[in-house]
């Protein structure tokens, strides 16, 4: 009699804690991964769908309850810790969290260095997981200066490159365009299918969640549903309750078009005569940008782009990764000097006087793409309020713009007191763009709002843009590769392809 086949992964009554039991992250899962499957991973923000991808890669201990690897359990002494690390590759959200060297190719070598390859097979490991996600052309940039999609892509690829038998991915697609992502999983199938590699797949994405064998639904750190997409995505109710939402049908941009949305792929340029009429806040004149001038390393990544950001609208920056979005976003809030060009706030040039380049910080707000990079307090409250108390605010207004910059991301008073360091991606996305609304900027300018946000968390946060913007009379500017969930918030699409405007409309 054929004895059934060794998981690679085991949950029995998982536990774990990150603070002594106070609360617990994995509240009694109980699961099982076999080898060779597509799984993916959904849930709501804070539900443990992180915590529990790092027990697969051995980066966490169960608190409680048992965590098995082909069938030996997972604790912090065990023998086979270091074959699981090398077994399971990962790739966290944040691509800077696992990026070590200062140019591609280096840092790809890193891990293969380690295994101790012969220079040879180094070089050709380097160049096929290049190959595979499209970024060959970059393998002697410097990675400070990629984008956050392309880092995604190079963590993707240095973690290929060791060849796993299981490739975990945490979020791993959220910062990559939408005709990117779709070769990534065209090769994650074909990885699985062709060479019985063993993919989790962690998304907010529930098209990208379709293409797994099982999807497992987790929710306050249980296991709420799981099975086949057809057998949890039937559970419509259910999904729903949790946040979540339903795959996305092909034909949905198709009706956003029909709605009134342009397409962005052949829209043309034109200009909104009612848009001409409002107040001009911000203004770009001929903006270039060139990264390191004088060194080896020179980049440009903005050519003479014109942009003017008028009062009431909401404008919506898409682009590649590398097309310049994040740069020209920098460029409006004075963190960078253009290279050539001006940038103007109320008509005057931000950088002819030190006090307008001052003033234009305090003017237009900037969420980064990664929260982290702006969280620094010890709790939530005192992060938030960093802002106002820098503006010289009495404390009873700077307590009553916590509170109200908090309802706005839909935040509970009572995280006020906890440490952002404690919070889910997330969630400290949620705080970042409340520190920043506390400030109550003219402009709001945010880099990839929604990514990390489960889908009811999305939508509350672009319904609460919206509102903001209409209560201050400012405006919008919203830097995103998901498109369905801004074309009905946006009044104004701006297309960047290679540092250039190509479409305004």
């Amino acid at each position: 009699m054929q004895q059934p086949a060794i998981p690679l992964f085991e949950a029995c009554e998982l536990l774990f804690s990150y603070n002594r039991g106070q609360s617990l992250a994995l509240d009694g899962v109980n699961t099982r991964i076999e080898q060779g499957s597509f799984v993916a991973i959904i849930g709501p923000n804070a539900s443990g769908k992180s915590t529990f991808a790092c027990h697969c890669n051995a980066l966490l201990f169960p608190t409680g309850g048992a965590f098995y690897v082909l069938g030996q359990a997972s604790t912090a002494e065990s023998e086979n810790v270091l074959e699981t690390r090398q077994r399971v590759g990962l790739v966290f959200q944040n691509p800077d969290n696992q990026t070590l060297m200062g140019i591609v190719e280096e840092d790809l070598a890193f891990g293969l260095c380690n295994l101790g390859l012969p220079a040879s097979e180094i070089e050709q490991r380097i160049s096929e997981a290049l190959c595979i996600v499209g970024m060959e052309e970059f393998s002697t940039s410097s990675t400070q200066r990629l984008s956050a999609g392309q880092k995604q892509k190079v963590a993707l690829a240095a973690v290929l490159a060791m060849r796993p038998s299981c490739l975990v991915l945490d979020e791993a697609t959220a910062m990559i365009d939408p005709a990117s992502r779709r070769e990534i999983l065209d090769v994650l199938s074909c990885l699985c299918r062709e060479q019985g590699m063993t993919i989790i797949l962690i998304t907010h994405n529930m098209s990208e969640a379709q293409l797994a064998d099982h999807v497992l639904v987790l929710g306050q750190g249980r296991v709420v549903l799981e099975g086949s997409p057809a057998e949890v995505f039937s559970h419509a109710n259910l999904l729903l309750e949790l946040g979540l939402e339903l795959p996305t049908p092909d034909w949905l941009q198709h009706e956003l078009v029909q709605a009134g949305a342009p397409p962005v792929t052949d829209a043309p340029t034109h200009t909104d005569p009612s848009r001409t009429q409002a107040e001009s806040i911000l203004c770009l004149e001929d903006v270039s940008y060139v990264y390191d001038v004088g060194t080896p390393f020179a980049t440009e990544a903005l050519h003479k782009v014109t942009l003017n950001i008028r009062r009431g609208e909401t404008l919506v920056l898409m682009g590649k990764p590398g097309s310049g979005k994040s740069t020209l976003l920098q460029l409006l809030n004075g963190l960078l000097r253009p290279t050539q060009g001006r940038v103007l706030l109320h008509s005057q040039d931000i950088w002819q006087q030190r006090r307008l380049i001052l003033g234009v910080r305090n003017t237009v707000g900037l969420v980064f793409q990664y929260p982290e990079h702006q969280l620094f307090e010890a709790t939530v409250g005192s992060d938030i309020a960093f802002g106002p108390r820098m503006m010289g605010l009495e404390p009873d207004e700077i307590e009553e713009r916590v509170k109200r910059a908090l309802g706005f991301v839909g935040l509970s008073p009572d995280l006020a007191e906890r440490s952002p360091r404690s919070l889910s991606t997330g969630q400290k996305r949620l705080v970042a763009i409340a520190g920043v609304m506390a400030m109550e900027p003219e402009v709001l300018v945010l880099d990839e709002p929604t990514a990390g946000l489960d889908p009811r968390t999305r939508r509350e946060i672009l319904a609460s843009l919206q509102a903001y913007r209409q209560q201050l009379n400012g405006a919008l500017v919203i830097a995103t590769h998901t498109f369905e969930y801004v074309a009905a918030l946006a009044k104004r699409i701006v297309v960047l392809d290679a540092g250039s405007v190509v479409r305004d409309g």
